[in-house]
């Protein structure tokens, strides 16, 4: 149980928000929109979590050194540059399909 900002006291399933430290319920149109903004959020996980690997890649190898590397030949490459080289064409090849509106 949880209680209102008038001390209603109401089921903790109810949703809720806090406005300037008084507790209320949700209205229908405020719980539409949470739930849609929740919806999104789940649909745009992959890529997200995509986009924070690719990121993190990026601090190994740019893609502007990708792109040297491509043009110069990653045949010509030591064997650990070519190794970090596919990983990060691998990842970029992994990249969910875009969960735009």
């Amino acid at each position: 149980m949880k209680y209102l900002h008038d001390n209603t006291e109401v089921e903790a399933s109810v949703p809720t928000k806090t406005v300037n430290g008084k507790t209320y319920v949700l209205s229908e149109q405020e719980l539409y929109q949470h739930q849609q903004l929740q919806s999104q959020h789940i649909q745009t996980k992959p890529m997200r979590n995509w986009q924070r690997d690719m990121l993190e890649s990026d601090r190994i190898m740019t893609r502007a050194v990708e792109d040297i590397i491509a043009h110069l030949g990653v045949e010509n490459m030591p064997a650990p540059l070519q190794e970090k080289y596919q990983e990060k064409i691998d990842l970029r090849a992994q990249q969910p399909a875009d969960y735009s509106e």
